[in-house]
């Protein structure tokens, strides 16, 4: 496999399909036959790792499934994007995507004193522009404190992972849409659930959960007000059909994965 600076363009912004699996017979998550340990629990480990670090880095995370053996994400990164960021901006991701803890908690005098001093130091903070911007920077932070949690976990030392990580550019809207549609259906086609609805830590799951009338009602209630929600002689919206189990409505991948980014965003999540 080439090394993933040769897999990633670094001067344009583009959609990938990233993978990573585990080692030998290593479980990332769900049910292990070998040991029969229960450990659907490392799904919420990946899925929060993902969603803190991409608050920070230049990346916007579009589809994710976690399985047993390895990870899915389709994602939006753009390698320039740290460049727009002021210093300030920067020293403020860097410490906050990577918080010095004590005692288990973030500890915000620390954190002070590590933002104080990255921006006295211009190299310090030109690495830390580079690593928020990079890639690969990401994938080592979002699989390191997961590979330490896990041998931790399961009593053994060494590689968690297999080599660093699979990329591949989704240069097209067809090639995103069959990417984001295989990552969708990885967890039905794996047995791992019988209704999409059941797919947690998965972004399938979390489309078909918000697309029901209950949401599509508090959507539309700052914008339709009046009687049940709704302006004055207005009939009320058809909700999404989504049948449990059943297709999402027909509205675009990437559109409405990066509005529910940008919910993510704007609520701090």
């Amino acid at each position: 496999m080439a090394p993933p600076r040769q897999l990633v363009d670094q001067e344009h912004a583009a959609c990938y399909h990233v993978t990573s699996r585990c080692v030998r017979r290593a479980w990332l998550s769900g049910y292990d036959p070998y040991t029969r340990r229960n450990l659907s629990h490392r799904r919420r480990w990946v899925s929060g790792r993902m969603a803190h670090l991409e608050r920070f880095f230049a990346v916007e995370i579009l589809g994710h499934a976690v399985m047993s053996t390895h990870s899915h994400m389709v994602l939006h990164y753009d390698p320039k994007a740290c460049e727009a960021w002021t210093d300030e901006e920067t020293a403020r991701r860097w410490v906050e995507a990577l918080p010095l803890r004590a005692k288990g908690r973030v500890s915000e005098r620390r954190n002070a004193r590590k933002r104080e001093l990255l921006m006295k130091d211009p190299e310090g903070l030109a690495r830390a522009r580079r690593s928020l911007g990079s890639l690969p920077d990401f994938m080592k932070h979002l699989k390191q404190p997961i590979a330490r949690r896990a041998n931790l976990e399961d009593g053994c030392e060494g590689h968690f992972f297999e080599k660093r990580f699979y990329c591949g550019a989704l240069l097209s809207e067809e090639a995103l849409l069959a990417s984001m549609v295989y990552v969708d259906l990885d967890p039905v086609h794996a047995d791992r659930v019988r209704e999409w609805i059941d797919c947690h830590d998965t972004v399938m799951g979390e489309r078909v959960r918000e697309h029901t009338e209950a949401a599509l009602e508090k959507y539309l209630g700052p914008v339709a007000p009046g009687p049940e929600g709704r302006a004055p002689g207005a009939t009320a919206p058809a909700p999404p059909t989504v049948a449990r189990g059943g297709h999402p409505p027909p509205v675009t991948y990437l559109s409405e994965a990066r509005s529910r980014h940008r919910r993510r965003k704007s609520s701090g999540q």
